[in-house]
């Protein structure tokens, strides 16, 4: 088994998926830490802006120890830091120092996730959107299981370590992947020479990262916990589909339908044509442009250079579409709905224009 792909898809799933558990898990207990803290829910929830600061900077960190030492080494870096403050969580009492911990989180997630799609790309040649579309989708599945967990253990310090511990187990199954000695004794590439694709990627990164973090934020203060659940199994199933679909024809094209048809249906629920629990079958679907992102921006940088450009890319979002949590829940206290509609369309539109970009100056 070891060695073989069943053994490296195991290896590659099951922290990505526990790392989705870490990262979002702090949302359904917003209402508790609010309490706690003192302070509006929708302030806990926009902490989750930090995790991507934190990842920003993660990401650029370890991706270039990936790049530099191994894969391996990396992984498990940034596997024992996300777990480590997952668990802390519970026991600070400022909004200041949750903030803090939760980019240490991001530190360590995202780092993780974008060196995965560098594996991915490495050691599936075929199938690479229906693969990353299945892993990024783990992260529905994660905040599915985090809702769950919410609901029936109600003891915030045992939450907070389940989903601790269990990042931190799982991320002895890295050793099962590979390491050469090209991974470890390689140069990167400088990005000077891809500045095309560092920045049509850096867009379209951030158009990503900016409508999927404010959708899933906020969704909770909007509909019945239960209904989460739901959206969060369409958006699983959508992220494998349109995965499969950018595999069978151009990726540019498909992003552009779901960002055309995440637009139609926010237009939908404003004029009220459809209702909002509807609306956000939609509109999670249409995140699905998400799922392939990783696996996308890796084809676009050389070997050489690819899990540093991934990062570097996936920086630029990180940096800017994980301010949206921020944005709305402070900016639009007074009009939540209004400024998370009008976020979700904006960030859709940058991607619609990203993608007919990418269409037209980089061939993957």
């Amino acid at each position: 088994m070891i060695g073989s792909k069943p053994a490296y898809f195991l290896a590659i799933t099951i922290p990505f998926l526990t790392s989705s558990m870490v990262v979002y898990s702090l949302l359904y207990k917003a209402v508790f830490l609010s309490q706690i803290l003192n302070v509006p829910a929708s302030y806990v929830e926009a902490t989750m802006s930090y995790s991507f600061y934190g990842g920003a900077v993660g990401g650029l960190a370890l991706g270039y120890m990936a790049d530099k030492f191994g894969n391996r080494l990396a992984m498990l870096v940034s596997a024992a830091i996300y777990s480590a403050a997952s668990i802390a969580a519970p026991f600070v009492r400022s909004l200041l120092l949750l903030s803090f911990l939760w980019a240490i989180v991001g530190f360590g997630v995202n780092a993780e996730n974008g060196i995965t799609y560098a594996i991915v790309v490495k050691l599936f040649e075929t199938s690479r959107g229906t693969f990353g579309g299945f892993l990024q989708g783990l992260y529905f599945i994660g905040m599915s299981i985090d809702t769950l967990l919410a609901l029936f253990l109600k003891d915030v310090y045992g939450y907070f370590f389940i989903i601790g511990l269990t990042g931190a187990f799982s991320a002895v199954l890295f050793l099962i992947l590979p390491e050469s000695k090209s991974d470890k004794k390689r140069h990167s590439e400088p990005l000077k020479k891809y500045s095309k694709s560092f920045i049509l990627g850096s867009l379209i990164s951030f158009s990503s990262f900016f409508y999927t973090i404010v959708l899933v934020t906020f969704v909770p203060l909007f509909v019945k916990g239960y209904l989460v659940t739901f959206y969060s199994l369409a958006g699983f199933t959508g992220f494998i589909v349109f995965g499969y679909l950018s595999d069978m024809f151009d990726r540019s094209l498909v992003s552009v339908f779901l960002q055309v048809a995440g637009i139609v249906f926010i237009i939908a629920a404003l004029t009220e044509i459809v209702g909002l629990s509807y609306a956000f079958f939609g509109l999670y679907l249409a995140s699905s442009f998400f799922s392939y992102l990783g696996i996308w921006l890796g084809e676009f940088f050389p070997e050489n250079a690819r899990a540093t450009g991934i990062n570097a890319s996936l920086f630029v979002g990180r940096l800017m579409g994980g301010a949206g949590p921020l944005l709305v829940g402070y900016l639009g206290r007074n009009n939540l709905f209004g400024f998370y509609t009008g976020a979700l369309l904006i960030a859709l539109i940058l991607g619609l224009f990203s993608s007919l970009l990418i269409k037209k100056y980089i061939k993957a």
